[in-house]
């Protein structure tokens, strides 16, 4: 019998009946954008700033709050296949490094270069990165790199819990592996914790802050790494901070701008966590604020950004303001109307313009290489 966190069944296996029911939820999504189209026009209530993101975030919604555990798992790719195919269409020079326990990270740009952002890609912990996630931190580095900086993106390919065969991608492995992943930058790739931007998106972002537990409060199952400066800066792009997400903990009127909802939240969470309990590593939401007393010994600096129609948006304001009672060089930059993830979500759609959030980013990166 499979295991149950509360009302998520957590069964990974896809019976007949789940592949089947996938054809009304098919109809379902179709039916919700015929009916988006036609109300878009007369809302009062947030919306993406394009019809193709408000298509895109209603299909998105509709498929995600429409789908279980093991119908979830059905569409999946991994980091790896996923890094091949992207460097190969764009003809670029495919770099891996394997790392000690067997787990595989890509590079973006040179391995020699003097500067790291190491790199954790979001997904609920469920998803490997997208497409976009490859196209969003190439072009990060390729525009770094015509500005004169020496920089490289490192992108561990960790664990997520889609993975076969599941369960896999539970807790606490991405933070082990996320540990393993900076301590690898400093003791094999010879790179100064001052020469390294830790950052992430989403889950990427959730993961960033458990690293950042990690170096204040050494955790038993991974990797322990005493600095010998503060890394250069760590950024947090839409920061997935609480677990468990509930209607009335997110802001919904804004769901209409979104595209995530409180139910893919709670099924990501009990995938991530299983049977285990929460607790400051796993859910910075509940850790108190001296839990980060001390972070400024850590990193020299912090950027969380987010997106003014994103439904986490209340979140991540709270926990920046949680993070700016530890460190004194916490910048919140909230970008009005914008979604959560959008930098990466608009790269994933194809646009070309760069995105501001981008810019924010970027620019924030320039000033610390």
């Amino acid at each position: 019998m499979a295991e149950r966190r509360g009302d998520i069944e957590l069964r990974y296996n896809a019976t007949a009946l789940d592949y089947i029911l996938l054809l009304p939820l098919f109809g379902k999504m179709f039916l919700a954008v015929v009916a988006r189209l036609l109300i878009r026009p007369f809302s009062k209530r947030p919306k993406p700033r394009t019809l193709l993101k408000d298509v895109v975030f209603t299909i998105l919604r509709t498929f995600l709050g429409g789908v279980n555990v093991a119908q979830d798992t059905l569409f999946s790719i991994s980091t790896a296949d996923g890094y091949a195919s992207f460097v190969k269409k764009n003809k670029l020079p495919a770099t891996e490094t394997v790392l000690g326990s067997g787990l595989k990270a890509f590079w973006f740009g040179p391995k020699s270069a003097d500067k790291i952002v190491l790199f954790f890609h979001g997904g609920g912990y469920a998803k490997a990165a997208s497409p976009g996630h490859f196209a969003w931190l190439h072009d990060l580095q390729k525009d770094l790199a015509a500005k004169g900086h020496s920089v490289s993106v490192f992108l561990p390919a960790y664990e997520v819990t889609t993975d076969r065969p599941s369960p896999k991608g539970r807790y606490p492995i991405q933070l082990q592996q996320a540990a393993e992943s900076l301590a690898w930058l400093i003791e094999k790739e010879h790179k100064k914790p001052s020469d390294i931007i830790v950052a992430g998106d989403s889950a990427g972002g959730h993961m960033t802050i458990s690293l950042l537990s990690h170096l204040l409060h050494p955790h038993p199952a991974a990797t322990k790494i005493t600095l010998a400066e503060p890394l250069a800066s760590a950024i947090l792009i839409s920061p997935w901070n609480k677990l468990f997400p509930s209607p009335s903990s997110m802001d919904t009127y804004k769901q209409t701008s979104d595209m995530i909802i409180p139910s893919a939240g709670q099924r990501w969470s009990s995938m991530y966590l299983g049977l285990q309990e929460e607790d400051s590593y796993n859910n910075p939401h509940i850790a108190p604020p001296e839990w980060f007393g001390g972070l400024e010994g850590q990193v020299r600096d912090v950027l969380v950004w987010g997106g003014g129609g994103e439904a986490i948006i209340t979140t991540i304001v709270n926990f920046s303001e949680k993070l700016k009672t530890a460190h004194p060089k916490v910048e919140l930059v909230v970008q009005p109307g914008a979604a959560h993830d959008d930098p990466i979500i608009e790269k994933l759609l194809g646009y070309k313009e760069k995105h501001e959030g981008t810019r924010v980013i970027e620019a924030w990166i320039g000033e610390r290489l």
